[in-house]
């Protein structure tokens, strides 16, 4: 029985969103999905106006001629594996993402990049300088039919000096409060199904 959604909010922001389904599956013990990380929609900005975003592709080019050492793809794979490791360890009794998952497919899907500025860190002290990232976080069976999605906007990261950096801390916090956010949820719904009763 499908029950209203419950909006449960983490902090004063409302950083998620339930926009579809049940993100609860994602609590079921003894399940595996593929997983993949989508910046295909994603702009990078720098500022609240947007006047200056960029398509994250055309980021990743300017970034790589920019550095001779940067190298996007070893960065993307490092991104993902953190991703991967912080949200098996977040969600230990659920589905856990792997190279061969059986049961679903986790695509997170984002949308917007915002570095933070690393001299703002400097100069007001931690928390000055953080990144933030938005997008989504989508739940598919097997076949690629959409069974949950979950909107997230402006979560905040930790602010590292170096860009990847701030990003692979994005991707830790996120980690841990999507799946804190989830747990709330399914809360929330069991909550709302007794009172119904």
């Amino acid at each position: 029985m499908l029950l209203t959604l419950a909006l449960v909010s983490i902090s004063a922001k409302d950083v998620f969103t339930v926009k579809s389904g049940d993100p609860s599956i994602i609590l079921e013990k003894g399940t595996t999905a593929l997983y993949e990380i989508d910046y295909s929609k994603a702009v990078v900005t720098n500022s609240k106006d947007h006047e200056d975003d960029v398509p994250f592709n055309d980021w990743v080019v300017s970034y790589e001629e920019d550095d001779e050492d940067a190298k996007w793809k070893k960065d993307e794979n490092e991104l993902k594996k953190t991703f991967r490791e912080k949200f098996n360890d977040a969600n230990k009794k659920g589905v856990q993402l792997t190279k061969t998952g059986k049961n679903y497919k986790i695509i997170l899907r984002l949308t917007m990049v915002d570095w933070g500025a690393a001299v703002k860190m400097r100069l007001t002290g931690l928390g000055g300088g953080n990144a933030l990232i938005s997008g989504e976080f989508e739940v598919q069976d097997m076949n690629g039919t959409s069974l949950a999605v979950v909107e997230f906007k402006d979560q905040k990261g930790g602010s590292s000096f170096k860009r990847i950096g701030r990003l692979k801390e994005a991707f830790e916090w996120l980690s841990n409060d999507i799946v804190d956010y989830i747990k709330d949820y399914q809360k929330a719904q069991k909550k709302a199904a007794k009172k119904k009763k």
